[in-house]
């Protein structure tokens, strides 16, 4: 009998890296199945908010089909782009809106009062919580990453930011967690970049998305600084003290943030691991720490096509 839960492929596009993972279910579990790096250069692909990011589309198509091997037809795949590729907004509504035209009329204001970003030629995506969550991305950096997908011989099926896919891969395991009270932080904390969001009854009050410029200190500790940044930005609106996880995935921070605020650090601090949620039984052998921020996005693209 056919698998209900057929394997499905995601790929992550990081500064200098492609990520690839090959994910299966068997009786209820998740299994890494294969996974992948490829290690190219910045000068190859550099995650860009304004302009395409691929410099060498030739290389990278070559590098995907080598990965992926796709066959006659296109092979199906998920995508995690890197979170300072798109605008994220929260929008506060003041009464409900439920007409497409009337929700994107408000996106495209909102977008108009940036400096960046105009609201021609943007892709927009958005979620309709008690706010609203809108991501925007601009069409032809958007385009790229679609024509050198198809053609690698990939058919590109959903693509989001990085800690999207990771945060729905850990949905149900952060609410097991953080249950009753549903109030937590949720912190993806990659090499080149950190997304903070804030929860209060399981619902998204804060969200902030921050590029991690090379600078002498270690990315984990800009991470920790931009955690602290946010925290203060939102304190001063809301109740700071109800929160009762900080929950962490990507860079292994947990232990740095627990030395840094000493015992003055509010909150139970979870990192996230992948055993967490899938099995690891990649045939390509043992992952090595340094790669999980690379390529948990990819895993998490797949599970959620």
């Amino acid at each position: 009998m056919r698998s209900l839960w057929p394997t499905r492929y995601g790929i992550y596009f990081d500064t200098g890296r492609v990520a690839v993972a090959e994910i299966e279910k068997h009786g209820g579990r998740l299994k890494l199945k294969n996974h992948e790096i490829a290690y190219l250069t910045d000068r190859v692909l550099i995650p860009d908010p304004l302009t395409p990011g691929i410099r060498d589309a030739e290389l990278v198509q070559k590098t995907l089909r080598a990965m992926l091997k796709p066959g006659r037809r296109p092979k199906a795949v998920s995508v995690s782009l890197s979170d300072i590729l798109a605008k994220v907004m929260l929008i506060p509504m003041e009464k409900p809106i439920t007409e497409r035209a009337d929700v994107e009329k408000l996106i495209q204001w909102k977008i108009e009062k940036s400096t960046l970003y105009q609201p021609q030629g943007l892709r927009l995506r958005y979620q309709l919580l008690p706010s609203l969550l809108a991501s925007s991305i601009h069409e032809q950096v958007l385009l790229q990453y679609e024509s050198v997908l198809q053609a690698s011989g990939l058919e590109p099926r959903l693509i989001d930011i990085a800690s999207f896919h990771v945060f729905n891969l850990y949905h149900d395991y952060i609410f097991q967690k953080s249950a009753p009270q549903h109030r937590f932080i949720f912190i993806y904390a990659g090499d080149s970049f950190s997304t903070v969001m804030i929860f209060t009854e399981g619902v998204l009050n804060f969200i902030r998305v921050k590029a991690l410029r090379s600078q002498p200190r270690s990315a984990e500790d800009r991470v920790a600084e931009e955690l602290r940044s946010s925290i203060d930005f939102y304190s001063e609106d809301h109740d700071i003290t109800s929160i009762t996880h900080l929950f962490a995935v990507g860079l292994p921070i947990s232990e740095m943030l627990s030395k840094s605020w000493g015992d003055s650090f509010p909150w139970e601090i979870v990192q996230l691991k992948p055993e967490d949620v899938i099995s690891i039984t990649s045939q390509n052998g043992e992952i090595p720490e340094k790669d999980w921020p690379t390529l948990i996005p990819a895993i998490a693209a797949a599970v959620r096509r």
